[in-house]
């Protein structure tokens, strides 16, 4: 029964997101060249079948950087809110869903014996439990998202920002500053890295091997 729900309910929440997608576009009456419907797809998948298999190893979240840049041209910060969220939730959301799935059932057993609750098991044992895997996958979303904010920056027509900057030296081969944009966004990099680290260190210190 349980392998049962497992497969039905990610299946029936996939179905219901497809048709509210669908009735998005639809209301808002918008061509497929500003936002596909899921009723496109098909069709576009079926006419490049042979590409698809040839390169279909892979999909980076940044392919989707132009669709995003598309939809919502000028709102720059909404474009880097929703970038960032693509890109930091589902290695967080999946570490920390490891965490809790591998957390021995004897703990809990000896709290609720002595009277805990499911909050007190949940914040004494399964949340320090997995803040090693939170900071491990904020590490790296951490990274991505820095990564993914200044690609849509480069894209989005009427970007701003560090992103933006590169891509106007670009346009007018302006090399020095382009390369004082790669280095400043390599240092920003480092830095937001090392902030993780400094959490981690604190609120994790435990976990962290010498």
């Amino acid at each position: 029964m349980i392998r049962i729900n497992n497969f039905i309910i990610p299946l029936f929440s996939l179905i219901i997101f497809c048709l509210l997608w669908e009735l998005l576009v639809w209301y808002n009456n918008w061509p497929n060249y500003k936002m596909a419907s899921p009723s496109d797809l098909w069709p576009a998948f079926w006419k490049f079948k042979h590409l698809f298999l040839i390169y279909g190893c892979a999909i980076p979240k940044a392919t989707v950087v132009p669709v995003i840049a598309l939809i919502f041209v000028g709102m720059h910060n909404m474009n880097t809110i929703i970038i960032v969220i693509l890109i930091s939730f589902f290695p967080i959301c999946v570490s920390i869903s490891i965490g809790l799935s591998t957390l021995e059932r004897e703990y809990e057993d000896i709290l609720l014996s002595l009277g805990a609750n499911k909050f007190e098991i949940f914040y004494k044992i399964a949340l320090p439990k997995t803040l090693p895997e939170f900071f491990g996958a904020l590490k790296v979303s951490t990274t991505l998202a820095f990564i993914g904010t200044n690609l849509m920056e480069i894209i989005e027509p009427h970007g701003k920002g560090l992103g933006h900057l590169f891509d106007s030296g670009k346009i007018s081969a302006d090399y020095p500053l382009m390369f004082a944009v790669l280095i400043t966004l390599a240092v920003m990099g480092i830095f937001l890295y090392y902030i993780v680290v400094y959490l981690e260190n604190i609120f994790a210190g435990w976990a962290i091997r010498k």
